[in-house]
Order: structure tokens, then sequence, then C-alpha cells
């Protein structure tokens, strides 16, 4: 055999070895399973925790390190025998799991990559005995299947002596803990418990109106569904929703109604087919009855309620009664007991119940919890204030007023443009030296935070200001005009446009000059939002037969936004152009974003209302684009101006 052939059948050889290993990764990657420990026999309702260990000679290969704290995502868990085993976490869910979307990768080698697992996390095992495990994993390169060897052991009763002994010791761990945080494995532990001495302290725990959603309750609120008697949680669970001096939030609501539908689903096989999402009240027609029956029944109670336990119930009504033609009854009492508390409630409360239930409390006995809020210049009122006002311009503008007064001339203030601008007043002369005075230092201004809160500020003088300000503000404009962002000469224009269009637009046009098309977004849509006339109108007409992509792209919406009837034609002459100009180019003018001038050309004319298109012609103006941009065109993808 000659050189050249011999090292052709050598790479061959190589190379098939290479698919061969490929194809079998379990040659390559070897995964062991081990107790933790070689501990051999548990308690029921004793942790039970083993191991897998990857290695492999061969590089390349990757695993997954992140563990699941409830049923295995990557792994399926096989007991033998299977009797005495309740596989509560998929019972809870009825089946459903949600695949995770972080990962954390680390490479495999010839040193263990160790992996540990606790079967209490999905399992509970509800008679002694002898079991025998085994997994199956698909952590390896993310796809790769294996399955370990089988490890066993014994698990024998847990007497109730003994768990009230547990009980007792997990107890004052988490006691101790209390000042900081509560201990994170003693937390576990005492969800992996499964008698009804642990069931009663779980169940104590979790009526704990300062419980969340950390590790800490997370684990207390699993361990209600770990519990073998689930009557006992759901019992327990109910006499503390009913005693009034107990706040309900709306944690043990969905927690009560869960228990009681899994009771009512016990010998019901699991569907099979996967389904979209966790059990809701939204996507399940029976849970939401069960919810609904508890939130009524709250609602008939609400009046024996005080303190926390009655302002925290009626939350809970308020933001978990169903959008239905039930929910103005169940929400009636909760309701006045909200407009009356509102003022003792926290900040992050008041900011959701005026952010997501105005339509629900709106109440003239909020009108002076509104004002307190408003006159109250602390830091922790001030990111209440935005909602605050609104809602108080909403309601009772004329009471507004002078709060928004107030946040135009507060330098501090956080409120935004578009808010203070909703009162109805065609100018307020009260805020003509605050916004001139706020001009003025905006052009010393150097410390970068002041002068974007200042920089905010410049819309309110074309939406509030006087004439009175005009020698001022173009004076200003001369001055410091051209050094402004973009978005502040925009409103400094506007407001001298407002008061003086012949002597503004050379103004705005050579602004115009100063900014590259592609960043005229920060300008001429800023521009026209405070201030358009036919004048501006003219402007964008001429802006149109330019070549540039961008400035006809921004000329061409802001036209068929605030343009007339008859601007069409303008639009309709420079679209025509445009096609005969690039028709033998389309390649080009796709790659060189000519394409987007096609585009907003044709969407100006078919998306405005002033124009008056027929559909056919809007669907002829669609099918005669060139470019992909235009053929493809989507409103939600498209940039907002």
């Amino acid at each position: 055999m000659t050189g050249n052939k011999l090292l052709r059948v050598s790479f061959l050889i190589l190379l098939a070895a290479v698919f061969v290993r490929a194809q079998n990764p379990s040659t390559d990657v070897r995964v062991k399973l081990l107790l933790v420990e070689d501990k051999t026999s548990f308690r029921i309702g004793e942790p039970i925790r083993l191991v897998m260990e990857f290695t492999s000679e061969v590089p390349g290969y990757t695993i997954d390190t992140i563990t699941d704290s409830g049923a295995p995502f990557s792994e399926t868990i096989s007991v033998s025998p299977d009797a005495g085993v309740n596989h509560w976490y998929d019972e809870m869910t009825r089946g459903f799991q949600y695949p995770r979307d972080v990962f954390s990768i680390q490479k495999i080698s010839a040193t263990p990559t160790r992996l540990p697992i606790t079967l209490n996390n999905s399992l509970r095992f509800d008679q002694p005995g002898h079991y025998t495990v085994k997994i199956t994993t698909r952590r390896v390169n993310r796809k790769i299947v294996l399955t370990t060897n089988e490890v066993s052991f014994d698990v024998v009763t847990m007497s109730e002596e003994e768990e009230q002994a547990e009980v007792k010791r997990i107890s004052a761990l988490l006691d101790a803990n209390r000042v900081s945080r509560p201990d994170l494995a003693a937390a576990r532990e005492l969800a992996f418990l499964t008698g009804d001495a642990s069931t009663r302290e779980k169940v104590r725990r979790f009526l704990n109106p300062n419980i969340d959603g950390s590790y800490y309750g997370s684990n207390i609120y699993l361990g209600l569904f770990i519990a073998r008697n689930h009557a006992l949680a759901l019992k327990l669970l109910e006499n503390g929703m009913r005693d009034v001096t107990q706040p309900v939030n709306s944690w043990v609501v969905t927690t009560v109604s869960l228990l009681y539908f899994l009771q009512e689903q016990r010998g019901i096989p699991l569907d099979p087919k996967p389904r979209d999402g966790w059990l809701t009240a939204e996507s399940n027609p029976r849970f939401a009855a069960i919810q609904n029956s508890y939130l009524a029944e709250l609602a008939l109670g609400l009046s024996k309620r005080r303190g926390q336990g009655l302002s925290t119930t009626a939350l809970t009504i308020l933001t978990m009664a169903p959008k239905n033609s039930d929910r103005a009854i169940l929400v009636a009492e909760a309701r006045r007991v909200i407009v009356q508390q509102f003022s003792s409630l926290d900040r992050v409360t008041q900011d959701e119940l005026l952010r997501k239930h105005w339509d629900d409390i709106r109440d003239p006995g909020l009108l002076g919890p509104l004002k307190l809020i408003l006159s109250d210049s602390s830091d922790s009122a001030r990111p209440l204030h935005e909602q605050a006002l609104s809602r108080l311009i909403e309601a009772w503008p004329d009471e507004a007023r002078p709060f928004v007064i107030d946040q135009i001339c507060d330098e501090r203030s956080n409120v935004k443009p578009e808010v203070l601008a909703r009162l109805s007043d065609k100018s307020l002369w009260q805020v003509d030296r605050c916004l001139v005075g706020q001009m003025h230092r905006l052009q010393g201004m150097i410390d970068a935070s002041v002068r974007m809160v200042l920089e905010r500020k410049a819309p309110l003088l074309a939406r509030y200001a006087t004439k009175d300000d005009y020698g001022e503000i173009i004076w200003v404009y001369r001055e410091s005009g051209l050094d402004f962002p973009p978005e502040v000469s925009a409103a400094l224009l506007a407001y001298l446009a407002k008061q003086n269009e012949p002597a503004t637009i050379p103004l705005i046009e050579q602004r115009l000059g100063k900014i590259t098309p592609n960043s005229e977004d920060n300008f001429l849509p800023k521009l026209t939002r405070l201030y358009y006339s036919d004048g501006i109108g003219k402007i964008l007409k001429q802006r149109l037969n330019l070549d540039e992509p961008y400035a006809v792209s921004t000329a061409a919406y802001l036209l068929g936004k605030y343009g007339s009837p008859g601007d069409e034609v303008a639009l309709l002459n420079r679209l025509a152009k445009w096609q005969n100009d690039w028709r033998g180019r389309v390649a080009e003018a796709n790659s060189n974003f000519q394409g987007i001038a096609e585009r907003d050309l044709v969407d100006a004319l078919i998306d405005s209302k002033a124009f008056g298109l027929t559909p056919e012609r809007k669907q002829e103006l669609r099918r005669n684009c060139l470019t992909e941009y235009c053929k493809q065109s989507n409103p939600y993808l498209r940039p907002e101006r």
C-alpha cells in the first residue's frame, strides 16, 4: 500500500472513530449515582439526598449544573417499587413542568462534576420499605441521554412523637434567625416533613402576614402540598382565613383555592397532554369558581375585621376579584375600606392602587389623601407624585391646578411633562417666571442630573407659557439654542413659533441644517408634537424632496400623522418619483436604507385618517412596493417617534 493510500485509510479510520464516539457518547461520558455519605436508611419525611457524578476522559462534553428546586426538568427519576411513592409535585401542578431558561454550563473532565439530587423535591415516600432508584438525565450537552446505575435504601416510619420533636428542633432554628433571615436549610427540612404536627406548623407560619415569596416563604408554601393530610392543611387554612384578626393576602386565597381544587381532582388521572401554563383562575373555570367563592366569603365578613386584618383583606378582594359582572358586588365593601384607609397604606400599595385599580377606588374621599401625597416633598413621597397628580387631574382638574404649577416650578420634580400638560388651560401665567428662570439656568448648567430635569421642563414652555415670555426665550435661544440638545431646541422653537411663526420658521430651518438626517427623530417629531401648523407642514413637504432617506422617512411620517386633506398629493408625487428613480436598483435600495423612504411614504398614505384613501387604493400602494422594507412593513415594529 502506498504512503498516500495508507494516509487516506488512517484518516478514514480516525473519522469513523470520531463518528462512533459522537453517536455513542455513553462510551465517553460516565455518570454514577451515589447516596450522600453512604446513608442507606431514612425516616419518612427526612431529606433523601443523592448525587450524580459525571466524568469523561474525552474533551468536548459539557453539563448544565443548575439544580432544579421542584420536579427535575432535566431528569426522570425511576423508583421501584412505586406503590408507596407519591409524586406530590406533579399532583400540585397537575403535570405541568415549567422549563428553565437559565443554564450554567461546565466542561466535563476526569475530575468528577457532582450534581446533587434531593428526591423529596418531587416525591413523597408514604410507606416504609426497601426502594431502588435510578435516574435518566439529559444534562450532558443539553441533549445527550444517559442513565445512572441503581442505588437502594430503606425508608422507615417516623412516629408522631419523633415528628413533633423534629418540628420543635426546626422551629427553634428558624426562630433563632428571625432577626436576619430564617435558616434556609431548616425551612427545607420543615417542608419535607409529612405528618400532621408539621402541617400545623407550616400553616401557622404560612398565615404570618409578613411571609413572602423568598426561599423561606416558598418552602413553607410547598410544604403544604408535600403534607400527606391535605384535608387538614385545607381546614387549618380556612380557619385562619375566617379569623377576623388574621390579614388575608392573595397568596393565602390562591393556596387555599388550589388545595380545595386538588382535593376535588384526587383520583382523576393527570392530562397527558402538555399544558401551556400553571393552573390559574384565568385558565381553569372550576379553579376560578372556587377562588371566587372564597373572595365572596371574605367580602361578606369584611365589616367584622379591624386594623391590618381589614386593610390587607380588602386589598386582596379588590386585586383578585374577577373582571366580570360579579366584580362590582365583590369589591363594593372593599372599595369603601380602601378609600377610608388609603392614607395609612404603604407607598408601594398606594402606587399600585392608583396605577391598576383607579376605576375601582375613584371616590371624592380620595381627594384629601391625593393632596396630602402631593404636599409631601420627602424622598419617599416623590415617586408617587406622578400617579397622584395624574389621577387628580383626571378627576378634579380645578383642585389639581395649584399642584401642577408647583410641580412645574419644582426643579426636583420627576413628574413627566405629558402628565403636567393634561390641564385644559390654554396657558398658566403663574409658571412664566419659573420656566424662564429654568431655561436661563439650563444655559450654564454643568450638573448632568439637574440638567436632565431642566431639559424635561422645556416642553412645558409651548404648553403653558404666555406671550410675555417671548422676549427672554428668543434671547435664550439665540444665545444657546444651537448648543442645546435637539429635543430642547425643538421645545423652545415650538414655543417661539406659537407666539411668532414667521420669525421662527427661519430658525427651525437653521436648526435642521445643523442636524444629521438620521438624528431628526430627536428634533422634528418633538417639535411637531408641541406645535404644528401649515408653515411647519410646508417645511416637511420641502424635505420630502431631499435624497436622504431618513429625512424623507421622517417628513412622510409626520405629514401622515399631522397633515390635512390634500397633503396626500405631495406624498403620492414623492412616492411616484422615488419608485421611478429606484425601480431598476431595488437591491441597492434594500442595502443602503433607501427602502425606509418608500416604506414610510406608503405607511403615511395608508395610516393617515386625514387622507381618506379607499381600501382598494391602500392595497394597491402596498402591492406596488419595490423594497423589502416596504413589503414587510409592520406597524408594531416601526420605531416610535
